[in-house]
């Protein structure tokens, strides 16, 4: 599974505590109109009214006739109400009840209490600390104990005792009414609200906010991308720079730009070990350069001097055969030291070439002659094609094939074969060069163009070489941008690659 990136967790983290506060921010406001709406105090407030004062029955229809002549024609669809006596015979109905409104559905009548002041209810907890319901017991009693005195002393009958106000919310034939009951000592009475129109517009409005936070969202997780990437892009700067340094570009450093402190740290600590990194690298091929080419000097002369041994020696005398092996090794040791020199070259990225158009037909063909006289007992297939030329120089390009075609006899099976093939493609040249021999473990394969290490640890005592040729290849083939790779695709065969670009064909 692929790893987020954190350029996309930040902008995630954004939109999910941005979308947390607008949703909350929205679920409270939704809340607190839905149950402002549902509370209805008006209900509350008409029926308080009319329930402080004892009325006879005639009163009801004559109230009702005042709330449609107070609110129109739309009073019938808006409010309706119902009376009971303290028997609980019904002594008034709204016309316009619904007839499914049955009485067994309206909400339970609450108990008395006589107006107390000192002994509120507690209020609902969310509504009451946010200060948006206030208990009506308060308001009520409060009301009650001031007026009480001034009403009785006027001669006008006071309810001595109101029930506790009760609510419900009931949906009949999709209509929505929020019933409110209250009464005295001698009625109970219903009032209820219709809800619909209001719970419907609320509802739109809910819709619209959702839709509106969806928006929202979407601008809010562009806008944090823009910004996750905006504070990263100093990160972005770093990666891209480490990625263009190499062996020839270790001078390259971080810039250095308007950044955050935290930034500006990290690029100052990347570029001293960037400076560290390279002043080391420059000490370690230098030595390897100086070393080489001093050892150079003496390795030539001790082989004149083994040389001149040899030519005053007998013919086939043990000093003339010593001698000999004494120039084998000396002459072992020029071509270490020739090739540590080229990749110290390599390493610093000052390896002499002397580029020109190169016949690669013609050096491929001069391998495959080398190879019929090196192991003739080698069956040899090649397959190269005719007059391809590239941009390269000779004798590395020559040093290059040699040690692949050393490699193929070193590395090759008692009664193996050797294949080489060239061909040229959009401009590229690739020559293969392979063998039958026992396959390379993955493990290695990573491995086996580092210097000095020996895949074949079994034969490693008695095949000549130190480890040095393929790695030395691969530089002699970077260097003219191209590449030598290992392909593992083809089992009980070594197969070798060499592209080189800027190839072409004279037809």
């Amino acid at each position: 599974m692929k790893p987020i990136s954190f350029t996309l967790k930040i902008a995630l983290l954004s939109l999910l505590l941005s979308g947390t506060v607008l949703l909350t921010f929205g679920y409270i406001f939704y809340s607190v109109v839905y149950h402002i709406g549902c509370q209805n105090t008006e209900i509350e407030q008409a029926a308080y009214s009319k329930v402080l004062w004892l009325h006879t029955p005639d009163y009801w229809p004559k109230f009702e006739a005042s709330l449609r002549f107070a609110f129109g024609d739309e009073e019938e669809r808006l409010f309706i109400i119902k009376v009971f006596d303290r028997d609980g015979k019904a002594i008034h109905a709204s016309p316009h009840w619904p007839a499914t409104l049955t009485d067994n559905l309206l909400p339970a009548p609450g108990d008395f209490e006589k107006p107390n002041v000192s002994a509120p209810s507690p209020p609902k907890p969310l509504w009451g600390i946010l200060g948006l319901n206030p208990d009506p017991s308060l308001r009520h009693n409060a009301l009650i104990a001031f007026c009480a005195p001034i009403l009785h002393k006027a001669g006008i009958p006071f309810a001595n005792a109101l029930r506790i106000p009760s609510f419900a919310t009931l949906t009949v034939n999709g209509t929505v009414w929020r019933i409110v009951v209250m009464g005295n000592e001698q009625v109970t009475v219903f009032f209820g609200r219709n809800m619909t129109g209001p719970l419907a517009d609320l509802k739109q409005y809910r819709n619209a906010f959702l839709i509106a936070a969806s928006i929202a969202l979407l601008l809010l997780f562009a806008v944090g991308l823009q910004l996750a990437r905006q504070a990263l892009r100093p990160v972005q700067l770093i990666a891209q720079t480490a990625n263009n340094i190499t062996v020839q570009h270790l001078s390259q450093r971080v810039p250095s730009m308007s950044a955050s402190p935290e930034f500006q740290n990290l690029i100052q600590v990347i570029n001293g070990m960037l400076e560290r990194l390279e002043r080391s690298f420059q000490q370690a091929s230098r030595f390897s350069a100086d070393a080489a080419h001093e050892l150079n000097t003496p390795l030539t002369i001790l082989q004149g001097q083994i040389d001149h041994a040899i030519q005053n020696t007998p013919d086939g005398s043990p000093e003339q055969q010593t001698y000999t092996g004494w120039l084998q090794e000396v002459q072992r040791l020029k071509t270490i030291v020739r090739k540590l020199l080229l990749l110290a070259q390599a390493d610093s990225g000052h390896l002499c070439m002397t580029l020109s158009r190169v016949n690669l037909s013609e050096l491929a063909e001069s391998a495959a002659d080398d190879l019929r006289v090196m192991a003739p007992q080698f069956p040899l297939r090649p397959d190269i094609a005719r007059d391809v030329w590239v941009e390269a120089d000779a004798d590395l390009l020559t040093q290059l094939l040699r040690n692949l075609t050393s490699n193929a006899v070193k590395f090759n099976e008692d009664r193996g074969q050797i294949e080489i093939q060239l061909r040229v493609l959009a401009g590229v040249a690739t020559l293969t060069i392979a063998n039958t021999g026992q396959t390379i473990p993955p493990e290695d394969r990573d491995r086996l163009f580092h210097r000095f290490y020996r895949a074949d640890k079994s034969r490693g005592h008695h095949v000549d070489g130190v480890g040095l040729g393929l790695s030395l290849s691969r530089e002699i083939a970077r260097a003219h941008h191209g590449d030598l790779v290992l392909q593992g695709d083809r089992p009980g065969w070594i197969v070798f690659v060499l592209t080189m670009p800027n190839s072409f064909r004279l037809s």
